[in-house]
């Protein structure tokens, strides 16, 4: 049946290897090689680890301390409710538009709160110390932007989101509480990238989803771009779970270093001559032919690969190893 071979199940029958490299601490019981080979944007694996396998990456209080030394104004806290349509809405005006609302001083006093919501932090890594060192350990196997957003859910059904798919590739890490898992098999979006095709313009595929699983505490799950899921907390009891996003670069990211590129040569940002009192009547075809010759030179010049892969890199690490966290955490 579809359900039993679309998400493969890997469990971890021995103690974690505590010298393991990053990357192989993620993928235990599989090793990176094998990931790559055989799942990597092609099958979604779920590992079942132990319950305090991500305690060096961020804990309960972590989280709470983060949370709290932040303002409720804090654009990167962001609340999402049925009540809202699943809308992204600020904490402070969501806890404010209640009546009698009080100020939560401690998380299970905001599980209360946000009854039956999401709470998401966008880009934990800038709050948590531990959250960003996870990411700059993981960056020299991704070679990609990396970042982290924490999803805290109260409530029986609580879901940040209907049935959705991503442009990027993730990895669910599971720390407290339960969540449900919905994934689709069927009608896979092919190759997504930000903002094309918008999830909310294509059709959502049916129910029942081809595979349903549970996340407890330990749990790890890679989900492929373009996988339709649909993540729900099943009782009361808080769920906190991390979202690892690895935004592998496209042709559409080589296209932006050659726009770069061609900015760069004053004959490329000329005006082409579209008035009829410009040209002869042959409109602006011959010099939109030389800027096509010029920029096919640019494109087949020896190295213009590896120029395009260095300012990949480059923006890449840019982004993952030099913007630290608000946290005392030294620079290296």
């Amino acid at each position: 049946m579809l359900a039993q071979c679309f998400v493969r199940r890997l469990g971890i029958d021995t103690e974690l290897d505590a010298a393991a490299t990053p990357i192989s601490g993620l993928l235990q019981p599989l090793d990176p090689r094998t990931f790559f080979k055989d799942f990597w944007d092609r099958q979604p694996v779920w590992i079942a680890g132990p319950a305090r396998r991500f305690d060096a990456v961020m804990r309960r209080q972590d989280f709470e301390r983060a949370l709290f030394d932040a303002k409720l104004s804090n654009p990167s806290l962001r609340f999402l409710h049925k009540a809202t349509g699943n809308r992204a809405d600020s904490l402070d005006l969501f806890l404010r538009k209640k009546a009698g609302w009080a100020e939560p001083r401690t998380i299970s006093q905001l599980a209360v709160e946000l009854h039956k919501g999401t709470l998401v932090y966008v880009a934990i890594e800038n709050a948590v110390a531990s959250v960003r060192s996870y990411c700059r350990s993981l960056f020299n196997d991704f070679r990609c932007p990396l970042s982290v957003n924490a999803y805290f859910s109260a409530g029986l059904d609580a879901s940040a989101f209907d049935a959705h798919f991503d442009p990027q590739d993730t990895f669910i890490l599971q720390l407290e509480g339960e969540k449900e898992w919905r994934l689709w098999e069927r009608d896979r979006v092919l190759n997504p990238i930000a903002g094309y095709p918008d999830w909310k313009s294509v059709p959502q595929p049916g129910l029942p989803a081809d595979e349903t699983i549970l996340m407890t505490p330990g749990d790890i799950l890679y989900v492929p771009r373009g996988v339709w899921h649909w993540p729900r907390s099943l009782g009361d009891a808080p769920s906190l779970h991390l979202t690892l996003t690895v935004l592998m670069p496209s042709p559409v990211d080589v296209m932006l270093w050659l726009k770069d590129e061609i900015l760069r040569e004053p004959a490329l940002r000329a005006p082409l001559p579209f008035s009829p009192h410009q040209h002869d009547g042959t409109g602006p075809k011959h010099a939109i032919d030389a800027a096509l010759a010029a920029i096919a030179q640019k494109v087949t010049a020896p190295g213009a690969a590896n120029m395009a892969v260095a300012n990949m890199l480059h923006e890449a690490a840019r982004t993952v190893l030099r913007n630290g966290p608000k946290s005392d955490e030294k620079e290296p």
